[in-house]
């Protein structure tokens, strides 16, 4: 009510001004014919009021009520046309300030530049964005200035001079300090009179992260296709390796006393175990192989990927080892303890970009209570750590923080997407824990702690037992393999060792031939990855009519369809292809003799 108030009093000074001005015309007339009504008293003999007079008194006053009346009808028209008016310059004046407001508060960047390339209008988040210290400071560069390839300005103008505007236009820009930085512009043309273009205006959204995270998931896809590959390639080698392996065991253990074909098959098959290690370090990008906990000695696994390491890294970076001597053994899965050196290795070389050193350490230690208070996921007891270091251009403060979040940018963009979260991932399932230390410029030293094993010595690998010692006590196998040369080497195997092996191609002639023998099996070795039922759904349809049955898997690679948590749950043992003669006999006597 006051605003309408303060809008009517000029109005109101405007109708006093008017009604003035119709005094002083009602006074005019009046004093007009002041004249005549003093002559009719003076001289009441002169007939004043004859027609003529008459007549003419009846012009003046309708005249002087056309005009009050057509000043009255001006007035009201003037105080609309002036309330109108003002209440417009009121609306106008909210309706700057609403937009004054949505212009300082926006998140984003709204901004209005000049064809020459600066600004002429730019909000506080453009300033934030760029990080200049003030609107002024903004508005006295170049637009160029901004961009960190030559060409995208130029781009930019000609498709929006061609469009009139752009929507969700994507261009790489650059802060004040240097970093990069992905936004996303709407904008249009503003033109004069005779077309030409005054201004570009619109707003940008800043979608460095959304851009990051993109590009990192589709380096995640493109890394688990790389695995999907690698695992196939990893089952059919592995298939072939188990054959070629296979037939030299059988060919030393028919030929003993044969020194230089001994000697000779004993390189071939040491080449073969070198086969084997590779396709082994296929598939730690496949990530799809079963936990298989046991003794790691990581100087021994260190030693094997070595090699690839160096490969992945390229030229210009030296990757260096530094293992201590008398190394303890950690208990762990070796596949997942190699993935996880191997992700902080590309990482570490994705800071190295002009190349530089990669040094991987190990040595034993000992936590102390004094540590652990500075470190709030340690714990005091005796630990075998691997170092990976770098001597590059180091993390700083703010993204080290982050460095083990999924999609972080500190996690090396040559690793496999997930980067130092799936590293973190495997050492907190190790029951261990991880720190990072980096020094700008310096380089980084990531330390992975795993707790040191009660077991003193590695026996789990080289072992020399003689086949001899596994011989059959008459039992009878039934042999589950889709790879005919792999069946028939393991057959011969098994029955080089006394072993009566009834063989299966797939899941439905091994369930046929189980019903035939009935039931007279003592033990089953299947591949997991069989054509239609796999090995799992398999040996758990034969313990549901035989639950003594026992049950050996194998596999040179299989895939998510496999239930890994059932196999463990389950107990069942695991043999990775390609096995060998002592390992495959090993294994078998082993289960017939704990079931029996």
């Amino acid at each position: 009510m006051e605003a309408d108030t303060d809008l009517e009093s000029p109005a109101v000074e405007k109708r006093k001004t008017i009604i003035r001005i119709m005094i002083f015309v009602f006074v005019v007339v009046l004093m007009g014919n002041l004249g005549a009504l003093v002559d009719y008293f003076l001289h009441p003999e002169i007939e004043y009021f004859d027609e003529e007079h008459l007549i003419v008194g009846a012009i003046t006053v309708i005249f002087t009520a056309i005009l009050f009346g057509a000043l009255a009808l001006y007035a009201r028209r003037q105080e609309k046309a002036l309330i109108k008016l003002k209440r417009t310059e009121r609306l106008s004046i909210e309706s700057e300030d609403r937009y004054r407001a949505l212009f300082e508060n926006s998140k984003d960047v709204i901004f209005i530049s000049t064809p020459e390339g600066y600004f002429t209008e730019i909000n506080p988040a453009g300033v934030e964005l760029f990080g200049f210290s003030s609107r002024e400071e903004m508005l006295h560069i170049r637009t160029s200035d901004l961009y960190p390839v030559a060409g995208d300005p130029e781009a930019y103008r000609l498709e929006i001079e061609e469009k009139g505007f752009l929507k969700d236009y994507e261009m790489n820009m650059s802060r004040k300090d240097g970093s990069e930085l992905i936004v996303a512009v709407t904008a249009d043309v503003t033109r004069d009179d005779k077309g030409v273009i005054t201004a570009y205006r619109g707003s940008m959204r800043d979608i460095t992260s959304e851009k990051r995270m993109e590009q990192q998931l589709l380096q995640t896809q493109k890394m688990d296709s790389v695995g999907r590959l690698a695992g196939g390639i990893a089952h059919d080698f592995n298939n072939y390796l188990t054959t070629i392996q296979g037939y030299i065991d059988l060919a030393i253990s028919e030929h003993p006393g044969e020194e230089t074909l001994v000697r000779n098959l004993t390189e071939a098959r040491k080449a073969s175990d070198n086969a084997a290690d590779l396709t082994s370090q296929l598939l730690l990008f496949s990530r799809h192989q079963p936990v298989n906990m046991g003794p790691v000695n990581l100087n021994k696994m260190v030693n094997r990927l070595h090699n690839m390491i160096q490969r992945l890294a390229g030229q210009k970076i030296k990757v260096i080892e530094n293992l201590s001597d008398e190394l303890m053994l950690v208990h762990g899965d070796a596949g997942n303890l190699s993935q996880a050196v191997v992700n902080l290795a590309l990482n570490s070389g994705s800071y190295m970009p002009d190349g530089g050193n990669l040094t991987i350490t190990t040595c034993n230690g000992v936590v102390t209570p004094e540590y652990v208070n500075g470190h709030p996921e340690a714990r005091p007891g005796d630990f075998v750590t691997v170092s990976v270091s770098d001597s590059g251009k180091g993390i700083d403060a703010n993204m080290l923080a982050h460095v083990f979040e999924p999609f972080s940018k500190g996690a090396g963009k040559k690793a496999d997407g997930l980067g130092l979260s799936a590293v973190y991932g495997i050492v907190m399932h190790h029951d261990g824990w991880i720190d990072v230390d980096s020094i700008p410029g310096m380089g980084t030293t990531f330390t992975i702690f795993l707790p040191a094993a009660a077991i003193l010595e590695d026996t789990g690998e080289n072992d020399e037992s003689d086949v001899e010692d596994y011989k059959s006590m008459g039992e009878r196998i039934l042999l589950v393999e889709d790879d005919d040369a792999v069946r028939e080497i393991t057959e011969k195997m098994l029955r080089e060792s006394g072993y009566v092996v009834i063989g299966a191609h797939d899941a439905a002639e091994a369930f046929a031939r189980f019903a035939s023998e009935k039931g007279d099996i003592q033990l089953v070795l299947s591949d997991v990855v069989l054509p239609g039922d796999n090995g799992l759904t398999l040996v758990e349809n034969l313990k549901s009519h035989k639950p003594e049955l026992a049950v050996l898997l194998s596999s040179g690679y299989a895939d998510t369809a496999v239930d890994w948590n059932l196999v463990q749950s389950r107990g069942y043992r695991f043999l990775q292809k390609p096995y060998v003669m002592p390992d495959l006999l090993k294994a078998v006597r082993e289960l017939l003799t704990n079931t029996s």
